[in-house]
C-alpha cells in the first residue's frame, strides 16, 4: 500500500455511521463544564475546534449556545459536516454558530480571539511530525484571548501498545465495510494503519478506497511541557470517564495568561 494515500477522504462519508457510538453528548457535557470553571460560558463565547472532522461533536457544543469554528485538514470531512446533514444542531434563535475552515492545526489562524480552543477524539495524536505539537500549541496560544483556555484529549500510550498494537480490525454495515491494519512502534511512539474501505454502488458493486494514517503517542510529561514552552500556565493533567469505565484518552487543559 502506498505511504502517499491521504487520511480522510473516502472514509469521510461513512465516518458517522462507524462512529456512531462515540460519546460526543457526554464529552461535550464534560468540556463545558470544564470551560465554565475558567468563567467561559456558552454565551458570547467562541469556541475553534482543532480537527473537527464531520461535525459531531462542533454540533454538541453549538446546540449549547456556543460560537464554533471548526477547523479541519481535510476537505471531504469538511464537505459532510458542511452538508445539510452535518448542520443538524437547533439554536434558540435559529442562526447559524457554526464557521468551518480548511486549515492545518499547526499553523491555523482565526478571524478574531476565541475563549477556546478544544480538541476530541485523538485528533491531536495526529501531530506526528517532530515539532508539530510545539507548531499546534503556538498557533493555539496566539489564537485565544487572554485567560483563554486549551483543552484537548489525547491517546494514552499504553493504548496504542496494549490495546491497537500490531492487530487487525474490521466492521462492517449492509452497504459499507472497513479493514483496518494497524502498526505501532513502542520506540518511536508511531502508530501507523492502513484502512481500506468499502462502500456500495447504486449496481450493487463496491468502492475500494485506501486511506493511510499515522498517530504519534506523547507521554505526559513531553505535552505538559510543550504548553508551559508555548507559553500557557495552570497546566493540568485529567483523567475522565464516561458511565464510571475509564476511557483510553487523556485531557490535558491550561490558560493562556
Amino acid at each position: 500500500m502506498e505511504k502517499s494515500m491521504e487520511a480522510y477522504t473516502g472514509f469521510s462519508y461513512v465516518y458517522d455511521r462507524f462512529m456512531q457510538d462515540m460519546p460526543y453528548e457526554e464529552w461535550a457535557v464534560y468540556i463545558k463544564g470544564k470551560l465554565e470553571e475558567n468563567g467561559i460560558y456558552s454565551q458570547n463565547s467562541t469556541v475553534a475546534e482543532l480537527g473537527c472532522g464531520t461535525g459531531a461533536f462542533t454540533n454538541e457544543l453549538a446546540r449549547m449556545g456556543y460560537n464554533m469554528i471548526g477547523i479541519d485538514n481535510s476537505e471531504d470531512m469538511l464537505a459532510v459536516a458542511s452538508s445539510a446533514d452535518g448542520q443538524d444542531y437547533n439554536s434558540e434563535e435559529g442562526n447559524n454558530r457554526i464557521i468551518y475552515t480548511l486549515q492545518n492545526m499547526t499553523e491555523f489562524e482565526l478571524p478574531y480571539e476565541a475563549d477556546a480552543v478544544v480538541s476530541v477524539c485523538d485528533s491531536m495524536n495526529y501531530l506526528s511530525q517532530d515539532g508539530a505539537l510545539d507548531e499546534c500549541l503556538r498557533a493555539s496560544y496566539q489564537a485565544l484571548r487572554s485567560r483563554g483556555v486549551i483543552l484537548f484529549d489525547m491517546k494514552k500510550e499504553e493504548f496504542y501498545r496494549e490495546e491497537l498494537a500490531d492487530n487487525t480490525f474490521a466492521d462492517s454495515m449492509e452497504d459499507c465495510a472497513y479493514i483496518w491494519n494497524n502498526y505501532y512502534d513502542a520506540d518511536s511512539m508511531i502508530n501507523e494503519y492502513e484502512l481500506s474501505v468499502f462502500i456500495e454502488k447504486d449496481d450493487g458493486s463496491y468502492n475500494r478506497c485506501n486511506e493511510y494514517h499515522v498517530q504519534r503517542a506523547y507521554a505526559t510529561g513531553q505535552v505538559e511541557a510543550a504548553l508551559k514552552k508555548a507559553g500557557f500556565v495552570n497546566v493540568q493533567i485529567l483523567e475522565h470517564s464516561i458511565d464510571g469505565e475509564n476511557l483510553e484518552r487523556i485531557y490535558y487543559m491550561a490558560v493562556k495568561p
